[in-house]
């Protein structure tokens, strides 16, 4: 069997059509029509917006996206992903995936979870520092590590969409902690 992809694993973790909800992807970088790890949640009316902080790659993330903005949450005393949803009419965000970026503790510490009702974080960590520094913001934010989906690792908080077991499990070093 093939490795599965992001898109189709969180299709299988919940109900896309028992949820009218939003999602957010930082660090975006699809380019060609029906790309998009989250597009099977757009085709269901799902809001879906992507972040992209690199100018380049949100030219041609505009091309083919119908919410994209481009922001860089990853800059010290930058906009964080709070700051900008803020000025928007997003109410909810039930899924977080961030990828293809430098810093995405700096994502995360800049994202309040439980004022978007957030259930799924999917990051793709760049080095384990990063998985470290992120691994303690999430377990504060009340997260457990799930599984890794090819490059990026699924951290649950149990709510209306996700209502699976969890055995947690944070990269501490070399060691994993159960």
């Amino acid at each position: 069997m093939g490795e599965i992809l992001i898109c189709d694993r969180l299709v299988q973790l919940i109900d896309p059509d028992q949820f009218r909800s939003g999602c957010v992807e930082y660090g975006a970088t699809d380019n060609y029509a029906f790309e998009n790890h989250l597009y099977e949640y757009e085709t269901r009316n799902w809001k879906v917006l992507c972040l992209q902080p690199d100018e380049e790659e949100f030219i041609k993330l505009r091309l083919y996206r119908r919410l994209a903005k481009l922001i860089d949450c990853e800059k010290k005393d930058g906009v964080t992903i709070d700051g900008f949803l803020e000025r928007t009419n997003v109410t909810e965000v039930k899924i977080l995936l961030i990828k293809n970026v430098e810093f995405p503790s700096r994502v995360l510490s800049g994202f309040n979870s439980s004022r978007w009702g957030t259930e799924i974080i999917s990051v793709q960590f760049p080095n384990s520092f990063e998985k470290e520094e992120g691994e303690k913001i999430l377990r504060q934010k009340g997260f457990k590590h799930f599984e890794k989906v090819t490059v990026s690792d699924f951290y649950v908080k149990p709510g209306t969409m996700f209502k699976g077991e969890i055995k947690e499990k944070f990269h501490s070093g070399n060691l994993f902690e159960v």
